[in-house]
């Protein structure tokens, strides 16, 4: 690297762009070759593009020989990395010679040609172009086809295409999944998770999700969930999260054998592997047979120990995965027991936008169980939980309501804090939910917090029932 900035800063390149532009085929494929050396470096880029670097790689990319295409398709490759928007605009220029390059190279050419659009397609406005230029074809060819290296990295040129929606729907017309699910079981490594990438992000789209698991490729996920490298772990959980969105998926993959590599990986991954890995277990907790196993293989304590450690992201998908674990009335109590009902309260009173709204629904499926609607009164949920029916969005209002009402259910002393004087007053908690939610909540809430008298004393204080009638009759918050 020091070498690279040395021999840019005594004045290298601008007599290499000058052979570029003057040289012989020769010249012209030695100098593309050192400038794709030099443009690792941020500062060689900009100096690079300022002397016209970029433009003469270009037509080098249009006029040379085999071998000047395929060390411009390098370079530019390199270039398009650069955080200089005027340096990566104009790469994207080349898209056009690069899928050209794609179709016609050499094995080396093509390799070359499929990373640099790789590269480029990491910019929103590239994806589309790329594919408009015709490159998901060759992509798909060279995927097929290629060397070990063409193929990985055409998978992750697919990849990086297809976080467009439309881009997705032409990438399964072009027939990817087949040969995706091929490396996934032949490739290196590298290829692996480059295959497991791709799939996991043409399985954002319901039509691919149901494709992609009739090929094939959930046993091959699984049994990559199983490899040494925690790379290749974390991008097989990725995809098979994302393939268990789809209803019909969920069981094919628990009784695949996903269930317990996935929590060997929430157990011993990397952070983003747990959190890969509890995503997917969350997905397929979706399925009440699903949530019965996952639960007996051991899934609860370290979903409960990630929603103490994990960062964000992890907290939230660990509330996720014990709310639907908690569908399960034999798992609601076991979930309690392993300690979550305290970390969740936490989550509700200290976490992120999602993370709050998360928390609440978690205690809400809880809170269908006695014991555990104490728990939760006991754990100092009812103070967080008003604060947000009052302050949080539409879904954060939405589950703070539901679980109020199921803590007050058959629970007098939780109806008594719930609208005691600092928490929140019956008028208060309706209002605040809203207008369908409200039509929705308040017959629940009048019935599961106005057995007592004391609290049909404070409503009548508070001057609540003519506002609560007028919600009943109209779902109205006015």
């Amino acid at each position: 690297v020091e070498n690279r900035i040395t021999v840019a800063r005594d004045g290298a390149v601008e007599p290499l762009v000058q052979l570029l532009e003057t040289g012989d085929a020769a010249d012209r494929c030695i100098a593309a070759q050192a400038l794709s050396n030099l443009a690792g470096n941020t500062v060689n880029q900009k100096m690079i593009s300022r002397s016209r670097g970029v433009e003469q790689l270009v037509e080098l990319l249009r006029t040379g020989n085999a071998s000047g295409k395929t060390q411009a398709a390098a370079a530019l490759s390199n270039l398009a990395c650069s955080d200089d928007d005027d340096i990566a605009n104009a790469c994207a220029g080349a898209v056009q010679l690069l899928v050209q390059l794609l179709r016609t190279g050499d094995a080396e050419g093509k390799t070359q040609a499929a990373q640099a659009l790789s590269n480029l397609a990491v910019n929103d406005d590239n994806e589309i172009a790329i594919v408009r230029a015709g490159a998901v074809e060759p992509l798909v060819e060279l995927l097929r086809n290629g060397n070990a290296e063409g193929k990985t990295l055409a998978a992750g040129a697919l990849r990086n295409v297809a976080f467009n929606a439309d881009n997705k729907i032409r990438i399964l017309g072009a027939g990817a999944v087949g040969p995706l699910v091929e490396l996934l079981r032949d490739g290196d490594a590298e290829g692996k998770a480059q295959a497991a990438q791709a799939l996991s992000e043409l399985s954002v789209n319901a039509d691919n999700e149901s494709a992609i698991a009739l090929l094939g490729s959930v046993q091959d996920l699984v049994c990559l969930l199983g490899f040494e490298v925690d790379e290749v772990r974390t991008r097989a959980a990725q995809a098979l999260r994302n393939l268990a969105v789809n209803a019909n998926n969920q069981l094919a993959i628990a009784r695949s054998g996903a269930v317990n590599p996935l929590l060997k990986l929430l157990s011993t991954g990397g952070a983003e592997g747990q959190t890969m890995a509890a995503g997917a277990l969350s997905n397929l907790a979706c399925n009440a047979e699903n949530q019965i196993s996952i639960a007996s293989a051991g899934a609860v304590n370290p979903l409960v120990k990630l929603l103490k450690t994990g960062d964000a992201a992890g907290k939230f998908i660990a509330a996720q995965a014990l709310s639907n674990l908690a569908m399960n009335a034999n798992n609601q109590i076991a979930i309690a027991r392993a300690g979550a009902v305290t970390r969740l309260v936490e989550l509700l009173a200290t976490g992120d936008a999602v993370g709050k709204p998360q928390a609440a629904e978690a205690l809400r499926n809880l809170a269908d169980n006695a014991d555990n609607r104490i728990a939760i009164a006991h754990a100092g949920a009812v103070k967080p939980l008003v604060h947000l029916l009052v302050s949080g969005d539409a879904s954060g209002k939405a589950n703070a309501a539901q679980a109020l009402i199921n803590v007050a259910v058959n629970n007098n002393d939780n109806r008594i804090a719930i609208v005691c004087p600092g928490a929140v007053n019956l008028l208060e908690l309706l209002l605040s939910i809203g207008n369908s939610a409200g039509m929705t909540y308040a017959p629940q809430v009048r019935s599961n917090l106005t057995y007592n008298d004391d609290i049909n004393i404070g409503i009548a204080r508070a001057w609540a029932m003519e506002p609560l009638l007028d919600l009943l009759r109209t779902g109205d918050a006015a």
